[in-house]
């Protein structure tokens, strides 16, 4: 077999192409076999050696180096909740390589004209470089022309010099726009620094950074709806959509005013989300340069800000919070205002929706809900009729339905009983020391709200 070096940031499907044409053969297949028995391996398999490694070896490359230098892998990971203490191409992530050493980062082969022309005359040959294969790049870092394209993702196994009048061409005021967009110029210059690093950033530390900053300009940073601005809607006011489309469709796609997990669960989610993207159009409107970004994501903290010390907080257990929730006839601004001394009222609110007990209350008048609530759960009637006697809206009425859970219906049978009835005065929390109890419990932190039942906790 003719073995060869790699060029210069050269795709690792590029070099695959390159030695089956040097070697004379015709198909992908034919030319792994031929580099398993150069290398006295067995070919290919579940088990056994990965197609990545066997081109690591061809070109006296170890593994890792090989895969840092010359595929995608080391971008499509730079933020995985999977194994993220594992460098890029360690061997022990064999399985990892044999799946997804080799993917592209994006549909079809992209290649620059200017390129070609002067890798024939700096190398005798044109190939397929890396940097051109990376989500929302449209023209060359270098010469900064509008890039070609081919769909067919076979066309890497030829030299890019057979597609210059066979190939798509982008658009050519679409990639001025590009390259004169500071954000898109930002996502491209935080995507060449992470595809250059040894391992990836583990999400926890960059959920941490990004849900920090968010935090810091009031925007939404928790799975839901809210009224604070969506992360989504930011990116969406800073960015074109047509080329969103081309780096996350989801997003290109998506309406104001709606969460999209796939985006917006960068700052809340504790694995990782559909792809490297979000996270790196998240750091474009969130900090004011590529270099700034990676500095917070590298130090694992926000460069600007500085964890303000919390409260300890002070939790009721449930059948307290349950007999609140009747004292205050289902109203959360009553419940709230009948306890003092707990700083911690987004935590008591976030328990009442866990326990399935929404808010009974309405901007015009507060015992319109509870009416209908009283209707459809304990009288029984239709949904539409107890929204009709009671004079709420059916919109808002099924809204409040879908809010509900189990618990409900048997506080307000409590509410709507004689014996029963909204107290006076206030509920005063004691603070307590740490002790141990066995309930149903909620542990709020910056990041997760997460329930556990019939458990040992500090409280």
């Amino acid at each position: 077999m003719i073995a060869l070096f790699p060029l210069p940031d050269e795709l690792d499907r590029s070099y695959l192409g390159r030695l089956l044409r040097t070697n004379g053969l015709r198909t992908e297949a034919e030319i792994i076999s031929l580099l398993a028995q150069w290398a006295s391996v067995a070919e290919p398999s579940i088990q056994g050696i990965c197609c990545i490694d066997l081109l690591g070896r061809a070109a006296h490359m170890e593994l890792m180096q090989f895969v840092r230098s010359h595929s995608t892998l080391p971008l499509r990971r730079a933020i995985t909740s999977y194994m993220p203490d594992l460098a890029h191409g360690n061997p022990e992530s064999r399985s990892m390589l044999r799946l997804t050493g080799m993917r592209l980062a994006r549909p079809a082969a992209y290649f620059c004209v200017d390129c070609v022309d002067s890798d024939q005359k700096t190398h005798g040959m044109s190939y397929w470089r890396r940097d051109h294969q990376l989500p929302g790049v449209t023209s060359c870092w270098e010469h900064r022309t509008p890039l070609r394209y081919v769909d067919d993702t076979e066309a890497f196994l030829k030299p890019p010099s057979r597609f210059e009048k066979n190939s798509h061409v982008v658009d050519e005021v679409w990639a001025r726009s590009d390259l004169e967009h500071d954000g898109i110029q930002r996502f491209l210059a935080i995507s060449r620094k992470l595809i250059s690093f040894e391992k990836p950033i583990a999400v926890k530390i960059a959920r941490e950074v990004l849900h920090e900053r968010a935090l810091d300009r009031g925007w939404s940073t928790h799975a839901g709806s809210s009224e604070k601005k969506l992360l989504s809607d930011q990116i969406l006011m800073e960015f074109p959509r047509d080329w969103l489309a081309t780096v996350v469709p989801a997003l290109a796609e998506k309406a104001f005013g709606i969460p999209l997990n796939q985006v917006d669960g960068v700052l809340y989610l504790s694995t990782s989300a559909s792809s490297v993207a979000p996270y790196i159009l998240a750091c474009c409107v969130l900090f004011d340069s590529a270099d700034h970004a990676i500095l917070a994501l590298t130090t694992g903290s926000p460069v600007l800000r500085r964890r303000r010390p919390r409260e300890p907080s002070v939790l009721m257990d449930d059948i307290e919070l349950k007999k609140l929730y009747v004292r205050a006839k289902g109203q959360y601004k009553s419940v709230m205002s009948y306890i003092l001394g707990n700083k911690n009222s987004n935590t008591t609110l976030t328990r009442l929706r866990v326990l399935g007990l929404p808010d009974i209350s309405s901007q015009d008048d507060q015992s319109v809900l509870f009416s209908a609530a009283i209707s459809f759960f304990l009288d029984k009637k239709s949904l539409a009729e107890s929204a009709s006697l009671a004079g709420v809206d059916l919109e808002k009425f099924e809204n409040f339905i879908r809010q509900s859970g189990s618990n409900l219906t048997a506080l307000l049978m409590e509410m709507k009983s004689p014996r029963r009835g909204p107290g006076t005065g206030v509920l005063r929390i004691k603070q307590r020391t740490p002790r141990e109890v066995r309930a149903q419990y909620i542990v709020h932190n910056d990041d997760e709200l997460c329930l556990t039942a019939s458990s040992k906790c500090k409280v």
